[in-house]
């Protein structure tokens, strides 16, 4: 695979289509004929059983794989067209986990971002509702966050990742559902630096948690490989059955 060849990608941030994509692992289907379309500055969600594809679409979109059949569209040109390197910048990605990196927090925060200034730190420490937290460390964003952020709670991982994500400003943001394993007091705070992180960004989730994707414009769900419904969450819980189970038992299932 060459990072360097291609087509260099729009400076304009395009529309994402799904056209008949199918797409198999291990001889068996994950996706079939899955056809939607993902808009500038809507956020997306996407719903599914536990290996309903959700998580592999993030890897289509993103090219760690190809698509077995169909074809996916950045405006009107295969993504396969673009120069991976230059196609991979337009994303920021958080996960439910938040890996961070052995070092500081400081160290963490700048990762992938090339001359921050300190102030254009703080604002992104701020915005993602990590900085008075940061800042009561006794080594403050000099703080060893140790092996995999071990030092660190989950809430405040989270919080440094989205703070990082803010400073790399890509386009496109995927997220894995960031909330999933925290506790109520957290999930608060992380749920407010994420709506500072997705503001004017094409955003797509991997929902967990209904109750957490009840704004986003477009919820689409995965039964069997294929898209059984869409919609927004009002219309999708008075038209569409299994969707309206989950939101029946979402207090005591996560997906």
């Amino acid at each position: 695979m060459h990072l360097k060849r291609g087509q260099a990608v729009p400076n304009v941030l395009q529309p994402i289509r799904f056209e008949n994509v199918s797409f198999k692992y291990n001889q068996k289907y994950v996706l079939q004929n899955m056809s939607f379309t993902l808009e500038p500055n809507k956020t997306t969600a996407f719903i599914s059983q536990s290996g309903g594809g959700k998580t592999t679409i993030f890897s289509l979109i993103e090219r760690f794989y190809d698509v077995t059949s169909g074809k996916i569209l950045y405006g009107n040109q295969n993504i396969q067209v673009y120069n991976l390197q230059e196609w991979r910048n337009l994303f920021g990605y958080v996960s439910q986990n938040a890996p961070l990196l052995t070092g500081t927090i400081r160290e963490n925060v700048l990762y992938g971002t090339k001359n921050c200034t300190e102030k254009e730190l703080e604002a992104a420490l701020k915005a993602a509702y990590a900085y008075d937290f940061v800042m009561s460390l006794e080594d403050g964003l000099d703080t060893e966050v140790g092996e995999g952020g071990i030092k660190l709670s989950g809430g405040q991982k989270q919080r440094i990742a989205i703070a990082r994500a803010i400073l790399q400003n890509a386009p496109i943001l995927l997220l894995d559902e960031a909330t999933s394993n925290l506790d109520n007091e957290s999930e608060r705070e992380v749920q407010k630096a994420l709506q500072t992180l997705t503001k004017n960004k094409m955003t797509i989730i991997i929902a967990h948690r209904l109750s957490t994707i009840t704004h986003a414009d477009h919820i689409f769900i995965f039964e069997n490989g294929s898209v059984s419904g869409y919609g927004t969450h009002a219309s999708l819980l008075k038209e569409h059955t299994y969707y309206k189970q989950l939101w029946q038992t979402m207090d005591v299932q996560t997906i």
